[in-house]
This record gives structure tokens, sequence and C-alpha cells, in this order.
């Protein structure tokens, strides 16, 4: 848990300053997620369970990509959760993200506005490394 609070904290660094998702950060929570779900030795139906969200979680994402609305390293990342969230916790995940999200957006404009910060976009990445580790700590 504390690799995953680290590279989580990294990908958000990442992505205030430089608007950037690495993909080698990605791919880290990818499997430190799925080893953290083989440890606990899930049953066939939690598999089956994860997959259906996976996949209708990743359509809705690839529809906001394919739209403009999120960025690349944004979707990855969001497809990660299932590996480390139970089913039951994605829509808290959606929840959390959302409102995160607002408040990260809401403190972009204001450091625009304020001349503090220059790069155009949102960190989302931010919010959504914020809802992860919350979620992931709460199971814990």
């Amino acid at each position: 848990m504390a690799v995953l609070g680290l590279t989580l904290g990294r990908i958000a660094w990442s992505d205030i300053t430089r608007r950037i998702v690495p993909n080698r950060d990605i791919a880290l929570v990818a499997i430190f997620g799925l080893i953290n779900l083989l440890t606990k030795e899930p049953s066939i139906a939690e598999w089956l369970d994860r997959l259906v969200v996976l996949v209708g979680f990743g359509l809705v994402l690839l529809g906001l990509f394919a739209t403009g609305k999120l960025g690349g390293g944004d979707v990855k990342l969001m497809l990660t959760a299932p590996l480390w969230l139970a089913p039951v916790d994605i829509i808290p995940f959606i929840v959390l993200l959302s409102l995160g999200g607002a408040l990260v957006a809401i403190g972009t404009l204001v450091m625009m506005r304020l001349g503090y910060h220059k790069q155009p976009g949102v960190p989302y990445a931010v919010a959504i490394c914020a809802a992860l580790i919350f979620l992931v700590a709460r199971a814990y």
C-alpha cells in the first residue's frame, strides 16, 4: 500500500507540474493492483464482476477521451481502479473523483487568474489519485 501511495503521489505531482501522467507509473499501479488482487484469491464470480465493471467503466471513459473531455493518461489511470477497488466501490470512486475534480478545476482556474500557473488544462490525475488512495486506505 505504501508503494501505491508513493506512486500515486508521483503521478499527481507530474500532472501538476508537467500535465503528464507517466505510463511507467500507471503500469506500476496496475501491476501492484493485480498482485494485490491475486493475494486475496478472488473467486471466479469476483473476477467476472471486476471484468464487467472494467468493460463498462472503460466504455464510458473511452467516450470521454474520444470527445476530448479526458486525457489518455487520466483514462489509463482510472482503468487501474477496478484492480484496487471492489466493484461496489466504483460508484463512490466516481463521486469522489467528481468532487475532487471540481475542486482541482476551481483551484487551477484561481491559480491561472493569479498568474501562478501558466500551463493549460486541469491536472485531473490529482483527483483520481486522491480518490483512489482514500478508498484503498478505507478498505484496509
